[in-house]
């Protein structure tokens, strides 16, 4: 029922899913009223094709407050006459798209829209993730525009600190409510038909930080190096960064809250560092100023208040290296701290310092071990290496030593080394985390001062002990024990001094004989000893007869040529002495 002068607006529609061919019908719609009848002509035309969009996924990526991320909008036809992009819209005001209303040609592609993801459109408080203290942040803005003026050194404060755990609170509550990683479809109106597209992103933990984790690597205990925290601007305007240390108290109390956080957070390299390093604050420093030499510097917590701040002003998508942070290792092992920064971007970021205390660590491995490094298995733990390095002489081994060297004294051949002579090989190994050199070894009695050059003592000698050489972590290298046997106790004793890049090592070394044999074995030294000087006269006689022998013999050859040569040939008994001679030589 129509009013006098309304209106009434009809819908109509049409089913084109039995077409299968681009095609045109026409067609009529009549309207019958109490006094009259109407006639509408009506007309369709169904066109082949399709409007894609180039990627089908547009993934917008990371945002955070501050961090406005825009991607370009493609459109690709299939249709077989151009096809104009209208609008394109979405439900979640966070999307945010400009259309061009551009014409895109059939079978070509043309920018269609601009996408523009801000996570502060949502009315969820994501803005909050960046918001400070308001009771500082009118200082902090006043402080940063007088700059160039007056720098004034504004450490960090307790608000600061607060602040930033109401942050860390209401992201895991954003977590939990709506998520960070949203998946939006996107309506796409033209003049032919309608489309779609979907758009992902992601609301970030808001840092200005490449990595919530700076690692320091692994130095030597005793010495330094540093490091420096990588940031980048994503932002469209200019940021200002300042480093910021914590104090003693402050460190203790944010190590309270660490592992919590970091577990929570779920960043894979904080994880691990949280899960291996110990907390160990004085091991991190900065020095007083940029000129500055390490021995003037302080450790973290400890600022002295004259100490000038610097700020660092990086421009829209601009990278920086932030501070010259010095590692000083006291311990071995993986150690940490956390810094902050401030920038009025992120407003405040906590990196977590890792730093691994490192050096060589000379182990001499068990034979199971040994034999273990042979076949190329793991090597075990240090609970299996050698304290002692001990030659220890069998029954058997020493029943063969007193019957070599009783051949020896009834003038067998010699052998080398000699009979009471046994050699012992250990596996050196460097188990420590970084290269280690050894310098020089020495062989001395236990508990008496090292001499360099001093290679043997009490029978025990390292033919090596002068020579240099160096052991990279997990590396192998043989080590010759020699020790010379009097067979006058059971047990022998001395000390092995290594001395390398990380200090002085001490092996005590250690020969073990059985009692029992020793008196045979003693018997038989002492016989083979006496003997020596005798076998020593028979070889001297034996050499001298040789010598005198070989001279009569050429004197002979040398005369009786001479009474030959008025002849014309040597006669056969001057031949003979030649080859007797020759023999005798």
């Amino acid at each position: 029922l129509l009013e006098p002068c309304s209106s009434a607006f009809l819908r109509v529609e049409v089913n084109t899913s039995l077409s299968t061919v681009a095609e045109r019908e026409e067609g009529s719609l009549e309207l019958h009223t109490s006094y009259e009848k109407l006639l509408l002509p009506l007309s369709y035309e169904t066109v082949q094709g399709n409007l894609s969009f180039v990627p089908a996924v547009v993934r917008v990526g990371l945002a955070f407050p501050g961090v406005v991320v825009r991607k370009l909008l493609t459109a690709q036809s299939f249709y077989t006459q151009p096809v104009t992009v209208a609008a394109i819209t979405s439900p979640d005001p966070r999307f945010v798209i400009r259309s061009l209303n551009v014409s895109v040609p059939p079978g070509g592609r043309a920018k269609v829209g601009e996408l523009i993801f801000d996570p502060t459109l949502g009315g969820d408080g994501v803005h909050r993730l960046t918001s400070g203290p308001p009771s500082l942040n009118a200082r902090l803005r006043r402080r940063y525009e007088e700059w160039s003026e007056s720098p004034v050194h504004m450490p960090l404060e307790a608000a600061e600190l607060e602040a930033l755990r109401n942050r860390r609170q209401h992201w895991a509550l954003l977590k939990a409510r709506a998520g960070t990683d949203l998946h939006q479809r996107l309506h796409v109106e033209t003049d032919l038909a309608p489309a779609s597209l979907t758009a992902r992103a992601t609301v970030a933990w808001p840092q200005i930080v490449a990595s919530p984790v700076l690692a320091c690597g692994a130095v030597h205990v005793g010495s330094s190096s540093t490091c420096s925290i990588d940031v980048r601007n994503r932002a469209a305007s200019p940021v200002w960064v300042e480093l910021l240390l914590p104090t003693e108290e402050q460190a203790e109390q944010a190590e309270a809250e660490q592992e919590e956080w970091v577990l929570k957070r779920g960043h894979r390299d904080s994880v691990q560092a949280i899960k291996v390093a110990s907390a160990h604050h004085a091991a991190f420093g900065l020095p007083k100023r940029p000129a500055d030499k390490w021995q003037d510097s302080w450790p973290l917590g400890r600022t002295p208040q004259e100490a000038p701040p610097k700020l660092h002003l990086i421009p829209p998508g601009g990278e920086a290296r932030i501070g010259s942070i010095r590692f000083s290792p006291t311990r071995l092992g993986a150690v940490r701290s956390t810094v902050y920064l401030r920038s009025n971007l992120t407003w405040l970021d906590e990196v977590l310092i890792v730093g691994d205390g490192g050096g060589g660590r000379l182990a001499v491995l068990s034979e199971a071990s040994a034999a273990k490094a042979e076949r190329g298995d793991p090597i075990g733990t240090a609970e299996d290496d050698e304290g002692v390095l001990r030659v220890t002489l069998s029954s058997e081994e020493l029943a063969g030593a007193e019957s070599k060297l009783q051949a020896l004294a009834a003038g067998g051949e010699s052998t080398t080394p000699l009979p009471h002579v046994f050699v012992k090989s250990f596996t050196l190994t460097n188990r420590g985390n970084l290269n280690l050199r050894v310098d020089w070894m020495s062989v001395q009695p236990a508990g008496s001062p090292a001499r360099q050059g001093s290679c043997s003592h009490g029978g025990f000698s390292v033919a090596e002990c002068a020579s240099s050489f160096s052991l990279a972590p997990g590396s192998l290298r043989r080590l010759d024990v020699v020790y010379e046997a009097d067979f006058r106790s059971e047990l022998a004793t001395a000390e092995l001094e290594v001395h390398s890049s990380t200090g002085t090592v001490t092996f005590p070394l250690e020969a073990r004989l059985r009692q029992h044999m020793l008196p045979r074995c003693l018997s038989a030294l002492r016989t083979y000893e006496r003997s020596r000087p005798l076998l020593t006269t028979r070889s001297l006689l034996t050499a001298v007869c040789l010598v005198l022998f070989t001279y009569c013999a050429a004197r002979i050859v040398h005369l009786s040529l001479k009474l030959q040569e008025g002849r014309g040939k040597p006669s056969a008994a001057a031949a003979l002495l030649q080859r007797a001679a020759a023999a005798a030589k």
